[in-house]
C-alpha cells in the first residue's frame, strides 16, 4: 500500500511539474466579439497555459469570425481560490474592454480550470453575470486521490470519488459550491469525461472517471448510454499511452467536442 501511494504521489507530482518551462503563445488573449456574437472563455488546467487551447480556438474562429475569444494565464500550481481570483480579475478586465453583455460568455474549463470556473459561479456574482454556460473537460469534480498521496495530502484537488466519510479539500469545496449554484445563477452546465482505456482503465491517465462526473448536476452528455467521447482517441495518438504526439492533449483535440458546444451555444 505504501509503495502504491508513493507511486501515485510520483505520478501526481510528475504531472504538476512536467513542462514548467514549456512556452505558450502569450499570457492572454482578449478578442472582442462583434455583431452581437458570443464570446468563448477558455480556462486552462493545473500546470497549463492559454496555448493548450489552440486547436479549439482555431475551431471557434473558423466557425464564426465574430465570436469573441478570451484566454489567460493563471497560477500553474496555485490553489483554486487563488486561480479563480486571477481568472475573475481577467473576466472583469476583458468584459470592460469589450463592453460585454450579460449572459454572452460560454466558458470551457479543462481539468482544474473547471473548478476555477465553479468557484467563480459561486463566489463572484459580478463576474458570473457574463456567463451563459460552463463546460468542463476531464475536471476532478470529486477530487483526485493522487493529490492526497502527494506530500502533506492537503492539495486542493485531494479527494476520493467514493469517500462519504472523512473530509477532504475537494469534499469541502463541493459542500461550499453545490451544483445548485448553477441553477440559481441561471447558467447552463455540462461535463465531458474521459477514460484512457489503453493503459489506465477507469481514469483519463490521472483523474478517475467517477470524479469527472458531478453528483446532482447535469453531469455528462450521453452517447448510446456510454458517455460523451468516453475514450481518449485521436488519429495522432498511440493507443498504448493515450498521449498526442503533436503537443495537443487528447481531450482538447477532438473536434466533435467543441463542435457540440458551438452547436448548442449558437446565440445569446
Amino acid at each position: 500500500m505504501r509503495r502504491m501511494m508513493m507511486r501515485s504521489a510520483a505520478v501526481f507530482l510528475l504531472c504538476t511539474v512536467a513542462g514548467l518551462s514549456s512556452a505558450y503563445a502569450a499570457d492572454e488573449e482578449i478578442r472582442c466579439a462583434k455583431n452581437g456574437a458570443l464570446t468563448y472563455l477558455f480556462a486552462h488546467g493545473l500546470n497549463g497555459s492559454p496555448n493548450e487551447w489552440h486547436h479549439f480556438v482555431m475551431k471557434v474562429r473558423d466557425k464564426n469570425k465574430d465570436y469573441g475569444i478570451w484566454r489567460t494565464q493563471v497560477s500553474k500550481l496555485g490553489h483554486i481560490k487563488e486561480r479563480a481570483k486571477e481568472l475573475a480579475d481577467f473576466i472583469k478586465k476583458a468584459a470592460k474592454k469589450c463592453g460585454t453583455a450579460e449572459k454572452s460568455v460560454v466558458a470551457v474549463g479543462h481539468s482544474m480550470g473547471g473548478l476555477d470556473l465553479r468557484n467563480i459561479v459561486g463566489s463572484y456574482p459580478k463576474e458570473r453575470k457574463y456567463l451563459k454556460a460552463v463546460y468542463t473537460i476531464a475536471t476532478p469534480h470529486l477530487g483526485d486521490p493522487n493529490a492526497c498521496a502527494a506530500p502533506g495530502g492537503s492539495h486542493d484537488l485531494c479527494g476520493h470519488p467514493d469517500d462519504t466519510g472523512k473530509d477532504s479539500p475537494m469534499k469541502s469545496f463541493n459542500n461550499r459550491h453545490p451544483s445548485s449554484e448553477f441553477k440559481t445563477a441561471g447558467i447552463a452546465f455540462e461535463a465531458f469525461w474521459y477514460e484512457c482505456k489503453a493503459n489506465k482503465p477507469g481514469e483519463d491517465g490521472v483523474v478517475p472517471v467517477k470524479s469527472q462526473k458531478w453528483h446532482g448536476a447535469d453531469i455528462a452528455r450521453r452517447d448510446g448510454g456510454v458517455g460523451w467521447h468516453k475514450v481518449k482517441h485521436h488519429s495522432t495518438i498511440e493507443a498504448s499511452n493515450c498521449e498526442d504526439q503533436h503537443g495537443c492533449k487528447p481531450e482538447l483535440c477532438q473536434n466533435k467536442e467543441i463542435e457540440h458546444i458551438m452547436s448548442v451555444q449558437t446565440k445569446k
